[in-house]
């Protein structure tokens, strides 16, 4: 597909299907997914969002093209702007990496109307992502091993430090039975947010009821 051809189409969409994304501080914003475009070959130099050349690496995956269409004089001239936001765009679908595409400006002010960019995972972030991954699968595993009967839970915590001994109880309300005293430096595996006070989790093996206010993060 040629560039000037594919572009116009982009445009169309951006000046009569803009996303409801935009109010007086963003730009009309439409993603496009990748695969309606030419790929950007290995080797291939363009210039990327941090205004300099880059070279396009085995392991790069461009994920999207990325249109940004300003309202008349919304921007000015500021192009470092209009980068801010796009990496902001781009960080949401996982690319941290804009090459430049294309761009447009209002004639008589020459204040920017539009820039287009390709959105580019890298091969040391998908690498990482990679990584990440499958030490999560290695934590779960281990998990399951350690706590066969471990329920699938919303996420997992830790206690604040406090005073007073926290207690895992049998029903959420603070005069039900004391089923569990949970040692310091457990992790708390959340499963349900119950009511106000009270969340449902699994410490240790005990599963019961736990109040709230002794947890790092909160359902």
């Amino acid at each position: 597909m040629s560039e000037a051809p594919k572009y116009a189409y982009m445009f169309i969409l951006v000046l009569f299907f803009p996303l409801a994304f935009s109010h007086a501080e963003y730009p009309n914003i439409v993603m496009l997914a990748d695969q309606k475009f030419d790929p950007i070959a290995v080797s291939e130099v363009r210039f990327g969002g941090d205004w300099k050349l880059y070279r396009v690496k085995e392991g790069d995956i461009s994920i999207a093209t990325l249109t940004m269409q300003f309202f008349s004089g919304e921007i000015g001239q500021d192009y470092d702007a209009a980068h801010t936001l796009a990496k902001k765009q781009a960080a949401k679908i996982g690319a941290d990496l804009l090459l430049y595409i294309s761009g447009t400006v209002i004639k008589n002010t020459q204040t920017i109307d539009s820039i287009t960019y390709r959105c580019i995972r890298t091969g040391s972030l998908s690498r990482k992502i990679e990584r990440e991954q499958k030490m999560a699968t290695q934590a779960a595993e281990l998990e399951q091993k350690k706590f066969p009967d471990l329920p699938p839970y919303l996420f997992k915590t830790s206690l604040v430090s406090s005073v007073v001994q926290v207690s895992l109880r049998q029903m959420p309300k603070i005069d039900s039975q004391t089923i569990y005293i949970v040692p310091e430096n457990s992790t708390v595996y959340v499963l349900r947010d119950v009511n106000d006070t009270y969340c449902e989790a699994y410490v240790n093996g005990h599963r019961g009821y736990i109040s709230k206010n002794y947890l790092e993060r909160k359902p």
